[in-house]
């Protein structure tokens, strides 16, 4: 239902798009996704068109349909970055509370808030490796307290009756089928 109402919106199918992607970090869709399962929305492009000045947004929205009329919606924040400089952790927030606060919460509320549409989860998701751990991922284990672990403790409010939290994903992850979860 969710899908079908914003396939059909003229303004949103202008941003659908095939795949969430920008300068080689990506989020991968498992094959066994049916096509009409999912919707990826380039959020990025819309706030570019439509708001002027346009506020920090995330790059997509991913939808999936899970069953009739339960979803899984992914936030998604993609940085190809050589190291922490190329983020802020108030920026990154700032991108997912636009898609939150206005994007889904006002703009476009009368398809996200429908009282027969549930979320299994809604996850805010940061692709990047700003520490080269997919490189050299011993460096992992030797870490010290970075922005990543200030990005990972902010508390977000609740949405759709969810407590939201940034997950940090290193590139590529996978999303899966409902049944299993996001896969690094």
């Amino acid at each position: 239902m969710l899908i079908d109402l914003l396939k059909n919106d003229p303004i949103i199918n202008q941003f659908f798009c095939d795949e969430c992607k920008e300068n080689e970090v990506s989020i991968e869709i498992d094959n066994s996704i049916n096509k009409d399962d999912l919707l990826i929305i380039k959020l990025d492009d819309y706030y570019h068109r439509e708001s002027h000045p346009q506020p920090p947004s995330p790059d997509c929205l991913v939808i999936q349909r899970c069953s009739e009329n339960k979803f899984n919606g992914y936030i998604i924040e993609l940085k190809n970055i050589d190291g922490p400089g190329g983020f802020t952790v108030n920026g990154i927030v700032q991108k997912f509370t636009t898609c939150l606060d206005d994007f889904m919460s006002n703009r476009f509320a009368h398809y996200f808030y429908k009282n027969e549409i549930n979320y299994n989860s809604i996850r805010l998701i940061f692709i990047a490796d700003p520490y080269d751990y997919k490189k050299v991922p011993e460096k992992q284990n030797k870490a010290k307290p970075h922005r990543i672990d200030a990005l990972l403790s902010v508390r977000i409010p609740k949405y759709f009756g969810h407590h939201l939290f940034i997950d940090h994903k290193l590139p590529n992850p996978k999303i899966n089928n409902c049944k299993q979860p996001l896969a690094s």
